[in-house]
């Protein structure tokens, strides 16, 4: 009897050794895995405070020069208020004032964007009207390089129903993008198509392609693709990030096809179609908000 109660003993020693070595083991897979999650975590805070110090940087640069260019403008224009003076010292003044406001746009978009604030405000808008005032904001670069913008359209009366607001800084991200990117004195061409399921508008550059590995780094929050060959001044890299995110809030997509030495990359957006039904504003461009905050 006593052998018997000495191998329980022991069978019940052997269970609760297995017991507490099952709850070790878990407890230092729990371990690990709260381990692996707060190494993720202290990446992603390293991540975003590099992104942080990018973005002030960023935004230093490219706004410390247009920003001085504006005080020495309104100083000269005080000190010597002759017309010519006044006119030539006006068009600067435009100029840098657009640049600014543009670039605005797209950090208060890439913000709403972040927080997930933004609601869509659907119409009937004209797309000849959008593209119209984003060649009036871009007319400075479209005169320097001499370029050509051509509207090949299919849509019914030339209308889409969509957010009119974001349509026009999705265009005017991607014609800019095309007009950085283009060869002096080419032409940028502009599709729109639509088929039951959807509406596609392509904006095509003439420029030197971007090489297949760049593809998806294009739309990363502040990267930027520089040839060095067609480009004329440097942004904050969002343009791209902020138009495949406005995108996305409207159900559609940007795609990129290119090849470098092709002479051409295609920027693709596709909306879903909307029913129209419940739609009775119309909107024929951006005038209304071109320099409201986003």
């Amino acid at each position: 009897m006593a052998q018997d109660i000495s191998q329980v003993e022991d069978h019940s020693i052997v269970n609760e050794l297995e017991r507490r070595l099952h709850e070790k083991t878990a407890s230092i897979r729990e371990m690990e895995q709260m381990t692996r999650r707060l190494l993720n975590l202290n990446e992603q805070i390293r991540h975003t405070e590099t992104i942080k110090s990018e973005f002030i940087s960023l935004i230093k640069n490219e706004f410390k020069t247009p920003i001085t260019e504006l005080l020495e403008a309104s100083e000269s224009i005080v000190d010597h208020g002759d017309m010519e003076r006044i006119t030539s010292t006006g068009q600067m003044l435009h100029r840098q004032l657009i640049y600014i406001d543009f670039h605005m746009k797209n950090i208060f978009a890439a913000a709403e964007l972040e927080a997930r604030e933004s609601q869509n405000a659907l119409a009937r808008v004209g797309l000849a009207g959008i593209v119209d005032d984003v060649k009036n904001v871009l007319q400075y670069v479209i005169s320097d390089k001499d370029l050509q913008i051509a509207i090949h359209s299919e849509l019914a009366n030339d209308q889409l129903i969509t957010d009119a607001e974001k349509l026009f800084l999705i265009m005017m991200n991607l014609i800019s993008n095309a007009c950085e990117y283009s060869f002096q004195g080419s032409t940028i061409h502009i599709r729109a198509w639509d088929t039951p399921e959807e509406i596609s508008i392509a904006v095509e550059d003439s420029g030197e392609g971007i090489p297949e590995e760049q593809m998806e780094r294009i739309f990363q929050k502040f990267y930027q693709y520089d040839t060095g060959k067609t480009r004329m001044q440097k942004g904050l890299g969002l343009g791209l990030n902020v138009a495949r995110g406005l995108a996305q809030l409207l159900g559609g997509t940007i795609s990129c096809s290119s090849a470098q030495g092709e002479s051409s990359t295609v920027f693709t957006l596709s909306l879903p179609r909307q029913d129209d039904q419940n739609v009775s504003d119309t909107s024929d461009g951006a005038n209304d908000f071109m320099f409201e905050s986003f």
